[in-house]
């Protein structure tokens, strides 16, 4: 386990704006010091490699820290990522170049880190804002990666140029970026290891689900020494950074406690589109990764001791042979417990301490959701969905894997799928079902779950039992700007280009090119950030009554309503049908890519 108490202090820079005093929460508490950086992006200030968490041994829920490992803090370097494999961490995906950092390391223990960045000093006075006493709105950002890959600390989401953006509009705004563990070290877990787990800490398993929450718990307690209000803090993430927003999400409004957060922002994902497994599914991985371990067959306690003896990269080595490239969230019963209609109750909270229940306040607040997705997710099937060359040879497929032949009979009624199509059509369209399946299906029923919270929905059912949301939704149908195999396709993780702006000298060489009356990828650009940023910051958003606002191909955007549009009322038809064979919708996600939990 590396030490971060052996890292070397640093000196104290008299006078720094970059000096943020924090204190502990220890009895007596006493005051650390943080040391950050200026941000290449000007008016931004950076606190990286920050760790809020503990965590006591493998396969173990983390604790809260109490304070930093140092009392004066180096926070100019980026944190350790958890253990992962080496690929796909890059920008190729995104068909256009970022240089990831240099100086992130891997740790299994010492991933439990976060950075934070916020407006600098001067930023804010510039702005009209006091920086001794702002209280900005905070926005918590969980990264995606299959619960496999990434980190924090990746360029394609660093927030900088979103939180300038947010200072030129007038609502400046902290981020803090989570790093938490994952693949076979967060997210694989079994009987055994539940039972091997102590009396006295929190049972169960999804622990990088519960890392998440460490870090919120972090935010809640410490970030006002950076600026940050407590008291409105989003939470959000893309793809399995979205699952694990809804899971908070759902917490919050479900949990008697009071809540870690007030917003949500859930991009292409929600707890449905990894999972969750059951346990007999999940024993079953358990005893196939302990086999290609060699651990041994005898009893539960020997194979246990083991297996926590077994080095990280060996773990590593045997997930890529087993060929584990994702991760599903696991109903333990624990953690994440079922509600009725397929749906489920979360349960991160573990043993913390008692807090005071909401339903005291007369009037609780609604939690106010932001959910969405991208028209064309199943891209990320690239590979497999270009092998078929035929219709007939996608028939076969399919027909050899799905046992219902009436499902067949209407899948290829809805999706136009016949043997007198042109080969880019049928690929499209195989394209589109992946989409709506995986994603399109799963965020879909969580929306209308949310939207069914509401305040004016819950009035007419007297549903009291969830405190109130605010639903707003959107659809990037905008495609990638960049030559590549997913050129003008508005692909998975495409609406990441717009919000964090990271590729933005790629984007305006594009922009050069484009004719002279088009709206180009800076305009949306603006349009996009600012519609992010006004939902984090806005006093009180509302929902938006069944409309949604459309990020279309041509880079504008416009509101439609979700029940009349057209393309959204063609797209819900596909996914009632989708409702009605579901057991044979995924046997048909197997048929086509190979794999049933991909994404």
């Amino acid at each position: 386990m590396a030490n971060l108490d052996c890292q070397s202090q640093m000196p104290r820079q008299a006078g720094s704006s970059l000096e943020v005093i924090l204190p502990t929460n220890t009895s007596p508490s006493y005051d650390q010091r943080v040391i950050g950086k200026a941000s290449s992006i000007p008016g931004v200030d950076e606190f990286r490699g920050i760790p809020y968490g503990t965590v006591p041994a493998r396969w173990q829920h983390a604790s809260l820290r109490d304070r930093l490992p140092l009392n004066v803090f180096d926070a100019t370097r980026n944190g350790p990522r958890c253990p992962q494999p080496q690929e796909p961490n890059n920008s190729d995906f995104y068909q256009s170049y970022l240089e990831f950092p240099s100086d992130v390391t891997e740790s299994e223990f010492d991933c439990l880190n976060l950075f934070i960045t916020r407006p600098s000093g001067s930023a804010l006075i510039e702005a009209g804002f006091d920086p001794e006493t702002a209280k900005l709105p905070v926005y918590a950002y969980i990264h995606g990666g299959a619960y496999s890959f990434g980190a924090g600390t990746d360029p394609m989401w660093d927030p900088a140029r979103l939180v300038q953006k947010s200072v030129s509009l007038g609502t400046p705004m902290v981020v803090v970026t989570i790093n938490y563990r994952l693949n076979v070290f967060g997210f694989i877990v079994s009987s055994e290891i539940i039972d091997a787990q102590r009396d006295g800490q929190m049972k169960g398993g999804n622990f990088g689900l519960a890392d998440q929450r460490v870090a919120l718990r972090w935010i809640q307690r410490n970030i006002a020494a950076f600026g940050g209000d407590a008291a409105r803090v989003t939470v959000g993430g893309q793809s399995a950074g979205g699952s694990s927003s809804h899971a908070h999400v759902l917490e919050a409004i479900l949990s008697k406690r009071e809540p870690l957060v007030q917003r949500g922002i859930v991009q292409s994902g929600a707890v449905g589109v990894l999972g969750p497994l059951s346990m007999e599914a999940t024993n079953k991985r358990w005893d196939a990764f302990c086999k290609q371990l060699g651990a041994p067959d005898g009893d539960a306690a020997s194979r246990m001791e083991y297996m926590a003896t077994v080095s990280p990269e060996r773990i590593l080595q045997a997930n890529t042979e087993l060929g584990w490239m994702v991760f599903p969230i696991v109903l333990d019963n624990l953690t994440i417990s079922q509600r009725p209609h397929g749906r489920w109750n979360i349960h991160l909270d573990g043993n913390e301490e008692p807090v005071e229940k909401y339903q005291s306040a007369n009037n609780p607040a609604p939690i106010a959701v932001l959910i969405g997705d991208t028209d064309l997710e199943g891209t990320l099937h690239y590979s497999e969905v270009t092998r078929i060359k035929t219709f007939d040879e996608a028939k076969a497929l399919l027909e050899a894997s799905v046992s219902s032949k009436e499902f067949l009979d209407e899948l290829y009624q809805v999706y136009s799928l016949t043997d007198k199509m042109a080969l880019a059509d049928l690929q499209e369209q195989i394209f589109q079902f992946l989409s709506d399946i995986q994603f399109g299906y799963p965020v879909q029923t969580a929306r209308d779950e949310l939207m069914g919270w509401e305040l004016s929905t819950q009035k007419s059912t007297s549903d009291t039992s969830a405190r109130p949301t605010a639903v707003q939704s959107y659809r990037a149908s905008v495609g990638n700007p960049f030559p590549g195999i997913n050129h003008e396709k508005a692909h998975h993780c495409v609406d990441l280009l717009y919000i964090y702006d990271c590729f933005a000298d790629a984007m305006r060489a594009v922009d050069e090119t484009l004719p002279a009356e088009a709206v180009t990828n800076a305009a949306l650009v603006d349009r996009v950030q600012a519609d992010w940023v006004r939902f984090i910051t806005a006093p009180s958003p509302s929902d938006q009554c069944g409309q949604a606002t459309v990020y279309g191909a041509d880079r504008t955007a416009s509101v439609v309503d979700m029940a009349l549009d057209q393309t959204w009322v063609e797209r819900k038809s596909r996914l009632d049908f989708l409702h009605k064979y579901q057991l044979a919708a995924h046997q048909a996600i197997g048929a086509l890519t190979g794999t049933q939990h991909v994404f």
